[in-house]
């Protein structure tokens, strides 16, 4: 039996969906696991392709916030489970200047302002190649420690998820409850947000959930995608807890640093040991 060649399948599935004959490819950097593909049509649309397992996931939570918020995302055109299809959005990567820090400022302000009924998501989202468990919780401690911590710490090793587990333990004395569950990207650093012309011009590979929307802004603090500029606006409209720079930050941080031990290990390792040794 001939075998179909898997790059003019992938083809004539893009140009099913796009309406025009793929003119050139050329292969794209990231993905965690995925392959990007950038597309030029013949009609000049100019798409990126993501080729991987799960990623209708990843077109749900693109979908969801072009829809419910004001965040700008590429307009999506295919979401199957092993491609996703979407405008090729010109920019560059991160928010370099003070005013794109302002506007990305501005936009991740009205987006937490999105109340959700309880922490959590209504289905499981995409999360750097695997997904992340979002069963919904009335209490942010339980979430947070049980579905974020502890799930990852588990997948490290016995002695990380013991000392997480006396951390998750003093969680309600470390972190006074949020004000509501906000509507987070989820998975937001410079690599997934496009600027151009100190605007944001579009977030990508979103993660969302319903959260302490500060875990968002910790994130950004972390390898230093945001300044001063952008905590100056963001805390005009959206006061940050007095605790967040000497307590919230470093536990927020945590499940970030737990996600890069878990799949580049390595330095991270360091910096989990010492927030854990300085809590518990």
């Amino acid at each position: 039996m001939r075998q179909t060649d898997p790059g003019i399948a992938l083809e004539a599935r893009i140009e099913a969906a796009a309406g025009s004959p793929v003119a050139r490819t050329a292969p794209m950097g990231g993905g965690h696991g995925a392959k990007l593909l950038a597309i030029d049509l013949a009609d000049g649309q100019r798409l990126v392709a993501k080729t991987g397992t799960g990623l209708e996931a990843e077109g749900f939570c693109l979908s969801y916030l072009a829809r419910a918020t004001v965040c700008p995302v590429p307009q999506l055109l295919l979401a199957d489970d092993d491609l996703l299809l979407m405008a090729r959005v010109e920019g560059s990567t991160g928010a370099a200047g003070k005013d794109a820090q302002r506007d990305l400022a501005r936009v991740l302000a009205e987006l937490h302002t999105i109340v959700g009924p309880r922490y959590g998501f209504p289905r499981a989202t995409p999360h750097a190649g695997f997904l992340q468990p979002n069963d919904w919780d009335r209490n942010w401690h339980s979430f947070y420690g049980e579905k974020r911590l502890m799930f990852i710490a588990r997948q490290i090793d016995g002695d990380i998820a013991r000392r997480m587990d006396k951390l998750v333990a003093k969680l309600p004395d470390l972190l006074p409850n949020p004000k509501a569950p906000g509507l987070i990207h989820g998975d937001l650093w410079g690599g997934n947000i496009i600027s151009r012309d100190g605007r944001i011009a579009a977030f990508v590979d979103p993660s969302l959930y319903f959260a302490d929307p500060e875990i968002e802004i910790a994130f950004l603090t972390l390898f230093g995608d945001v300044g001063d500029d952008f905590l100056a606006v963001y805390d005009e409209r959206r006061k940050l807890s007095p605790d967040f720079r000497e307590t919230r930050r470093d536990l927020y941080c945590l499940w970030h640093l737990l996600v890069h031990l878990k799949l580049f290990g390595g330095a991270y390792r360091a910096q989990v040991d010492a927030i854990l040794n300085r809590f518990v």
